[in-house]
C-alpha cells in the first residue's frame, strides 16, 4: 500500500512541474510596451485609459516554453473606480 501511495506521490509531483513549466510569466513594466499591448491587444482598455476611466495596475506576457508553437497570450489588472478587475486574452 504504502508502495502504491508513494508512486502516486511521485507521478502526480512530476505531471505537476511538467505542467508548471509549460508556460513562463512575464511582467510587461514599461509605459511604452504596456500602452502597445493595450492598443493592440485591449483597444477597449485602451480607450478608457486615454480618457482617464482607468489605471493600469499590472500587465503580465505568458509564453508557451520553447520548443513549442510561439504564442503570447497578455493579461491586464486594472483598477476603475477603486475597484481592481482583471481582464485575459
Amino acid at each position: 500500500m504504502k508502495k502504491n501511495l508513494k508512486k502516486w506521490v511521485v507521478g502526480c509531483s512530476a505531471l505537476l512541474l511538467h505542467t508548471a513549466c509549460a508556460v513562463t510569466h512575464t511582467s510587461v513594466t514599461g509605459f511604452n510596451e504596456q500602452m502597445t499591448v493595450l492598443k493592440e491587444r485591449f483597444p477597449e482598455l485602451y480607450d478608457l485609459h486615454s480618457q482617464g476611466k482607468i489605471v493600469i495596475w499590472d500587465m503580465w506576457r505568458h509564453e508557451k516554453r520553447a520548443g513549442e508553437p510561439d504564442e503570447k497570450r497578455y493579461s491586464v489588472v486594472y483598477v476603475q473606480n477603486g475597484i481592481r478587475k482583471s481582464y485575459s486574452e
